[in-house]
Order: structure tokens, then sequence, then C-alpha cells
């Protein structure tokens, strides 16, 4: 009875004892849990130590399908694993499993895929080029793993004051005759960056002044031709510029309507009248005929006239 007792004391201490897992810890150095990547094949390293073997298989597992596997893993070493068919955008849990004596299992991860970059545009922008005394710049963003958007003013990057989830938005008061230009940019949780086109406004004028509106706004005129003599009168008629002018320079004009008078030596004076509302670019042709060049019919009546004055010669 004694016998029996003993036997069965040490089957209860086998019962109730902890099960003994062949790994006995596991390291899983990257990637980092709540991962985001856009590699579609991402790599997986970890290291994992048994109690009883030296060498064991390992498999990765995503979303519980088997991936990338290794059959002869070395005990207590790094070993990497490798996502061998391409993942679609998405979220997927990962974790590896490997045997010796028996199958053990990781801590589970996450990790996000996005290979999408954000979609950012402005919405009801300023017009690039105008004067404002206050403006609005706003902008809409479309990304799923979104992480921040930015303003860079006049050469400053700058957090919007105001967002939600599709919209960010700022109010700037500008100042009079300054000039500022801006862009936006999104970058979501990969990195992927994506940005608007640049955009210029100035400071509006207030109260008025030769002109009017805004001070320093730059025109630039081209001429054809290549050098002419340049008169700009304001709308009182005063000079606002006079002198010999090269096409494709420019001039600062405040807000207004100008006449503008081109002269060329052999060529007509040509009068244009222009209305400045932002920066913007003029084109002016002066005749195409110089003064003092005879015209097509011209020529033919003169070469005809001493054609024949030369056949009479001949003749005599």
């Amino acid at each position: 009875m004694r016998v029996l007792s003993w036997i069965l004391g040490a089957m209860l201490l086998l019962l109730v004892a902890p099960a003994y897992a062949d790994i006995t810890s596991w390291t899983l150095t990257s990637p980092p849990d709540l991962n985001y990547t856009n590699d579609t094949t991402p790599s997986f390293n970890f290291t994992a130590v048994s109690n009883n073997a030296t060498t064991f298989s390992c498999t990765l597992y995503i979303n519980g399908t088997g991936y990338d596997s290794n059959n002869s893993v070395s005990n207590n070493t790094a070993t990497i694993l490798t996502a061998n068919t391409s993942l679609s955008d998405g979220q997927y849990k990962w974790w590896i499993n490997c045997t010796d004596n028996s199958t053990s299992k990781s801590p589970e991860r996450t990790i996000t895929i996005d290979t999408v970059y954000p979609s950012v545009s402005y919405v009801n922008p300023p017009t690039s080029g105008d004067a404002y005394e206050t403006v609005t710049i706003k902008i809409q963003v479309s990304d799923t793993n979104l992480n921040y958007c930015r303003l860079v003013w006049s050469g400053t990057t700058e957090t919007f004051d105001n967002s939600n989830s599709t919209h960010y938005w700022e109010t700037k008061q500008l100042q009079q005759g300054q000039k500022y230009i801006f862009y936006a940019y999104c970058v979501d949780k990969v990195g992927q960056k994506n940005t608007t086109s640049s955009l210029t406004v100035y400071g509006k004028q207030v109260g008025g002044g030769g002109g009017g509106g805004i001070i320093s706004v730059p025109v630039r005129i081209t001429t054809n031709p290549g050098a002419v003599y340049l008169t700009i009168y304001d709308s009182a008629g005063n000079v606002v510029y006079k002198g010999l002018f090269r096409s494709g320079n420019q001039i600062s004009l405040p807000y207004g309507t100008y006449k503008v008078v081109l002269e060329a030596e052999g060529y007509p004076t040509t009068t244009e009248y222009i209305t400045v509302k932002r920066a913007t670019s003029y084109h002016f042709e002066l005749s195409q005929t110089p003064m003092g060049v005879p015209n097509d019919w011209s020529v033919v009546v003169v070469v005809l006239f001493l054609a024949v004055i030369g056949y009479f010669l001949l003749k005599k």
C-alpha cells in the first residue's frame, strides 16, 4: 500500500506541474509593433531560445497564413523570415511559430502596408498674384493613415490653426505691400509626402494711393522689337515710367489702369491700355512694317519702272 501511495503521489505531481515549454523566450527585433511601411514584402527579424535544441524549424505567419520558413534556425540566434508573397495595402497580424519537440508561438504584432501617398488639394484657394487684407488657406486631404499636414508660409513651416478629419485651414492677416509665397504638404504614417502647388499673394494697400490697391506688383512686359522706348501713364495722366526698355524686364506697378506708349526707331508709335489687377505679364507687338519701308506693291512698281528704263537704255 505504501508503494502504491508513492506512485499515486508522483503521478499527481506530474499532473499539476506546469507544462515545460520548448521555446523559453522570444525577441521580436523588427519590425516594431504597430509598424507602417510601403514595403509589400517586409522582413521579420526574431530570436528564439530553446531549452532542449540547438536547431529547430520556424515559420512566419501573417493573418494565419504561413509564409517564409527556415528548418535550421540556430538556437538564440537572430533570424530573418520574409513575406515571400506580396501583401496588399491593409493591416495584418503576424507571429512566428517554432518547433523542436513541440510547437511554440511568439507574441503577435501588427503591421500596416500602405503604398498610397496622401491626396492633398486646395479648397477655394486665393488667386495667385492677387492682393488681400486677409486670406484663408484651406486644403482638403484624403489618406487612410494620415500623420500630419503643414503650411509653409514665406519659408516658415507652420502647423495649421484648424483641422478636422478631411480639411486643414488657417486665416492670415497680410501686411500692406508685402509679398507672400506659400504651399501646403501632408505626410502619412509611412512618411510618404504630397505637396500642393505654390501660390503668391500680396498685402493690399488700405486707403488707396496712386493707382490704388497694392504696392509693387511685378508686371512683366515683352515687346517686338526687343528694345523700345517706353512711357507709362497712370489714370491721372502722371508719368510712372519713362525710358529705354528691353523685352522681358519687369516693372512694379500699383493696381490701376495705365496708358502704355511704345516707340522704336523706324516703327510707328503704338499706344496700348492695360489694367493691372495682379502680378501678370503683357506682350506688345509694334507694326510689322517699319516706317519708311515701302509695302509689297511699291516694291513691284519700282522694280518694273527700273526694268523699263533699262530696256530703253539698252536699245540705244
